[in-house]
């Protein structure tokens, strides 16, 4: 039996088991498909992921903002290249070790980072966040701007870390704080801001011009864009020349443009502006200048105030000590190329710190602006007159002659001509003030000669003159240099002596009426090591002028305090006491009071045996400080006495207000008080005056018998002079003090077994010859 395929494949499908197993065959085959086809996908999906994967590798680490992850506590979990470049480091393994808390490191304000974590605490996230912080490796001070989330757990909402992106803005942080910088002062910048052209035929416009020029100029922008010899106008006349030429100089060179120039506008003010600008050539061959205009007048008027107090004396408006040495300079430029004779002359008021210490200042500020008047109207106009300071002038003559005795005989002229105006009584304040002046001159012509030299030889010259009586004029002399230098060799030695201890005290008697020695004067003396002695009044001045009588009064009163100190453990000298001089220069000192209590504290001395004499100078300072420090050593038991009373400032109203508890009757009383009765009477006055203070006195300078006697009639109670001791050493004067008080105590012995019928006259004193002292 015959049969085709079908009919096998019907016959096949037709049993049961046979259709079971197609069946399962084709589900087998359908799930090999799908596995096969999943895994293709699976497979497919994976590279997708990796090349995916690999795409945000490439970006995170060639990205060039920097990616970070941190902990909530601030450190580093992750960080891109960029991120790592930006703080200094080579890879991210060494930023992660390095970087321990963002917070403190790496933001230059630490609170930056709490600010921050509230921001995303609220919000979740933050963008554009600008802050300072430190480049972490180099510590450099870098601006960024990042933005950040915050990143919380999925289930429990809970903070997990940050991370953000940052970039590095510092160069945009600093253009904006320099653009800020520059708005600010264009806005407090007065002046206008503009274009200047200047076309090839002369034409003038300004394309542009700021608000700034009506301010300056009344002119609006609009009147000048098309045509600027509105501006060009105003220009002040004598002016115009130099503004035109710097301008074509400006264009010819192309180099900037600099003017000050005035302007003066239609309402008639006048202006100082100051101009700035840089030209550049067009295509056309006009020249633009961008710059700007500014309104300089205050500066000058500052400028001319500035030069005015520079060169000008304030209160007399006479030139000062700087442009007398600028002309003096040209003068003597001057006369060695003319060889004529020029003249310095030196003025300086005698007595006038006197005015101003009773009168005051004021009064002694009128007296100078009147000298200066004076001196003024004495000179020609050529000549300068000037105010070195204090009470010193200056007149600088220049071209007198070619001669120089004609030159001398004008300066003559003039000099004493000064001289006689200076010498009218000045009014001021109701009060008549006379003063004279000392001046010195000094000619030159072809010398060799600096300014320096010139003034120092007036002022040499003025100080002769002064040393002659006051009142007169002295040229220079060779000789007088010679002095000088004397004297400035002998001011060296007195610094050496004080240090190398060359100054001594000597001791000159203080006597009662009975004869007897009851105290004694401590007085400086110098013996030089190869001129001898120097005597006082050669060497205290020199001390004054060279600032060395501060640490000479010093001395003097230490050493007599030591003194005193020795005095009182000896029963024969127990009770003297010890006179020292205080220099006007010590009392002013605000540590008068200190100084004497310093030397009392440290040589151990009785205050209440101790005397400092003052002079009457003393009342030309400030009377309250100064009773105040005399009343707080009156306290101590320090005594007080008024030296060379009579001679001075004698003011009865600010005697009393002082402690003193002595006066002593100057030497030039004395002197003549046996010829002269108006000594005899101002002896008499100024005992009157004690008697009436209830103070006791002091004759100085007393050397005769006869007006030892005139004096104890007059009722003086206690003298000083040669007629009962010159000054000695230490040891001299204890010696004589043993004599002395060995007369004393025969005369009183005598006395108790003689009684005199009538008065006599007293052997006051027993003579020191000179070579015992």
């Amino acid at each position: 039996m015959s049969f085709g395929l079908g009919t096998f494949v019907h016959g096949w499908f037709a049993e049961p088991e046979h259709g079971i197993f197609i069946i399962a065959l084709g589900v087998s085959v359908a799930l090999n498909l799908s596995l096969a086809l999943a895994t293709l996908h699976r497979q497919r999906a994976f590279a997708n992921m990796r090349q995916a994967e690999q795409s945000f590798r490439d970006l995170y680490d060639n990205i060039s903002e920097g990616v970070f992850r941190s902990t909530l506590d601030g450190r580093m979990i992750s960080a891109n290249p960029s991120l790592v470049r930006l703080n200094g480091y080579q890879t991210e393994a060494e930023m992660l070790r390095a970087v321990n808390n963002i917070g403190s490191e790496w933001y230059v304000d630490p609170s930056r980072r709490d600010e921050i974590h509230q921001i995303l605490l609220d919000t979740g996230k933050a963008t554009g966040l600008v802050s300072e912080i430190y480049r972490h490796n180099t510590r450099e001070r870098i601006w960024i701007e990042e933005s950040l989330r915050l990143v919380r757990d999925k289930r429990s909402g809970d903070p997990v870390h940050y991370e953000g992106t940052v970039r590095e803005v510092t160069e945009t942080v600093r253009r904006l704080e320099l653009q800020d910088h520059y708005d600010k002062i264009a806005s407090i910048v007065s002046g206008c801001l503009y274009q200047f052209r200047m076309r090839p035929d002369g034409a003038t416009c300004l394309p542009y011009a700021s608000i700034g020029l009506e301010h300056m100029f009344n002119l609006r922008p609009e009147q000048v864009i098309e045509d600027a010899s509105a501006l060009l106008a105003l220009t002040h006349p004598d002016d115009v020349a130099h503004v035109r030429s710097s301008i074509e100089a400006s264009r010819t060179t192309l180099t900037a443009w600099q003017c000050e120039y005035r302007v003066c506008l239609p309402d008639g003010i006048l202006k100082w502006v100051f101009g700035h600008s840089v030209p550049e050539r067009e295509a056309d061959g006009s020249t633009l200048w961008h710059g700007y205009l500014t309104d300089i007048s205050e500066r000058k008027r500052t400028e001319a105030t500035i030069h005015h107090l520079a060169y000008f004396d304030p209160l007399t408006r006479l030139p000062n000590r700087t442009m007398f040495r600028e002309r003096l300079g040209q003068a003597l430029s001057a006369g060695r190329e003319n060889g004529q004779y020029g003249a310095l002359l030196f003025i300086d008021l005698d007595h006038f710190k006197m005015l101003n210490d009773t009168k005051g200042h004021h009064v002694g500020d009128l007296l100078l602006s009147e000298i200066a008047g004076r001196i003024r109207a004495c000179v020609r106009h050529t000549d300068l007159v000037a105010r070195l300071g204090g009470d010193e002038f200056v007149v600088l003559l220049r071209e007198l002659s070619s001669s120089s005795d004609a030159a001398a005989e004008q300066v003559k002229r003039i000099g004493h001509q000064v001289l006689a105006v200076i010498d009218r009584p000045f009014l001021a304040e109701d009060y008549e003030f006379q003063t004279t002046a000392s001046i010195g001159v000094a000619l030159f012509c072809c010398d060799d000669l600096d300014v320096d030299e010139v003034l120092k030889r007036a002022d040499l010259a003025m100080y002769e003159a002064k040393s002659l009586g006051r009142g007169t004029l002295r040229f220079f002399q060779e000789e007088m240099q010679e002095v000088v230098e004397d004297r400035l060799a002998l001011t060296s030695d007195l610094r050496r002596a004080l240090v190398e201890g060359h100054f001594a005290l000597a001791y000159q008697a203080l006597v009662d009426r009975s004869g007897r020695w009851f105290g004694a004067e401590a007085l400086l003396r110098w013996t030089h090591p190869t001129r001898g002695p120097i005597p006082p009044g050669e060497f205290i001045p020199l001390a004054e002028r060279s600032g060395l009588m501060g640490a000479i009064d010093k001395w003097v009163l230490h050493a007599a305090c030591a003194t005193q100190r020795e005095w009182q453990r000896d029963p024969a000298t127990r009770d003297l006491r010890l006179s020292v001089n205080v220099s006007a220069h010590q009392l002013n000192r605000t540590g008068f009071v200190a100084a004497v209590e310093g030397a009392l504290r440290e040589t151990g001395a009785d205050p209440s045996r101790l005397t400092l004499e003052l002079t009457e100078h003393v009342m030309l300072n400030d009377i309250d400080d100064v009773s105040a420090a005399l009343l707080h050593l009156k306290e101590r038991g320090v005594s007080f006495a008024l030296d060379d009373f009579g001679t001075g400032y004698s003011s009865l109203s600010y005697l009393k207000r002082l402690p003193i508890d002595t006066l002593k009757i100057d030497r030039s009383f004395v002197r003549d008080i046996e010829s002269d009765p108006s000594d005899r009477e101002i002896v008499q006055t100024i005992l009157n005056i004690a008697a009436s203070l209830e103070v006791s006195t002091i004759a100085e300078g007393v050397e005769t018998e006869m007006q030892a006697v005139l004096l104890r009639q007059r009722g003086c109670k206690a003298f000083q002079g040669f007629l009962f001791a010159m000054p000695m050493p230490l040891d001299a004067f204890l010696a004589e003090l043993q004599v002395n008080q060995l007369e004393a105590e025969q005369k009183f012995r005598r006395a108790q077994l003689v009684r005199p019928k009538g008065q006599a006259a007293v052997n006051f004193s027993r003579r020191i010859p000179p070579s015992e002292a």
